[in-house]
């Protein structure tokens, strides 16, 4: 999908269109179980508060993803303000993509430079 949205925006953007997506991240509804095999679609929808409470513990921003989240994101996109954002994916995760919680990282770097004799 990114690379699709970036070769459309390069042929329409000549014609005063942009083209971008966005890439939700663990935004905590009844779709996201579904998604994962829960087929009662009031059990999945059920499963939405124990899905942000984990959701909470493993981003950088602690807490889940909300619906409203990526709803900002598409208006801004589709907003006058955006108008020079073309061929973008704009990721709405929280961080999530981007690697390891920074606090337990370090924690792991300063365990390694110990291990290895480069205690500060």
């Amino acid at each position: 999908m990114v690379h699709f949205t970036r070769c459309v925006a390069m042929k329409l953007g000549e014609h005063g269109i942009c083209v971008n997506s966005v890439s939700p991240g663990a935004i905590a509804t009844g779709i996201f179980a579904k998604a994962l095999g829960v087929r009662d679609a009031s059990k999945a929808d059920a499963l939405a508060d124990r899905m942000a409470s984990n959701f909470a513990t493993i981003q950088p921003i602690p807490r889940s993803g909300i619906p409203d989240d990526i709803a900002q994101c598409v208006c801004w996109l589709a907003s006058d303000r955006s108008t020079f954002i073309n061929g973008e994916d704009v990721i709405v995760d929280g961080g999530l993509v981007r690697g390891r919680l920074f606090t337990p990282h370090q924690a792991g770097l300063r365990q390694v430079k110990s291990m290895l004799g480069l205690d500060d």
